[in-house]
């Protein structure tokens, strides 16, 4: 008799990351993922009780590749442009990874939860008042969300100069330097 491949969560969520990937997150199914995989769906069904589970461990996952790439470019001495920047370059570089991660039922429009270390470093950084950075950091966050998610879905094409640019006049404007 055959032995039976046993998967595991973290083997499970990889191969959903390299299938959204390669296919989108609007293809993912139990189903689609199995095939994908090469196995029937009971592995799936065995590890995940149900898909608020699933997708709770391929959010999280996304979310740790996010920040991996995002936390190479950003920096606290420039953190709004840098953040914006690694935000909209996500957008254009992992545009399915983005898709999944900030544009589907998987979002949890973190894009404007502000934590205090951004409030400070925004503060700090152009000697503005919290309630003047608060503004700043929503109006940037939600610029910057537009190009990434035309970034995203290939409605333009900016040049990364471009979109640095475009971003950082955008701070400019919202900052009044």
């Amino acid at each position: 008799m055959a032995r039976k491949a046993v998967f595991e969560k973290d083997y499970i969520i990889n191969r959903s990351l390299d299938f959204i990937k390669e296919k989108g997150i609007d293809s993912l199914s139990v189903r689609e993922l199995s095939n994908y995989i090469g196995c029937s769906t009971q592995p799936l069904f065995r590890l995940y009780n149900n898909m608020d589970l699933y997708k709770k461990d391929l959010k999280k996952r996304l979310s740790e590749q996010y920040n991996d790439i995002s936390d190479k470019m950003i920096t606290k001495n420039n953190y709004l442009l840098t953040t914006s920047y690694a935000y909209a370059m996500y957008a254009k570089k992992e545009n399915m990874m983005f898709k999944a991660l900030f544009l589907s039922d998987l979002s949890d429009n973190k894009l404007l939860k502000m934590n205090k270390n951004s409030i400070k470093y925004v503060v700090d950084e152009y000697k503005i008042s919290e309630e003047r950075a608060k503004a700043a950091l929503r109006d940037v966050a939600i610029y910057t969300h537009g190009l990434a998610t035309q970034l995203c879905l290939k409605n333009i094409n900016l040049s990364d100069k471009d979109l640095f640019y475009l971003i950082n006049t955008c701070i400019k404007r919202n900052i009044r330097i």
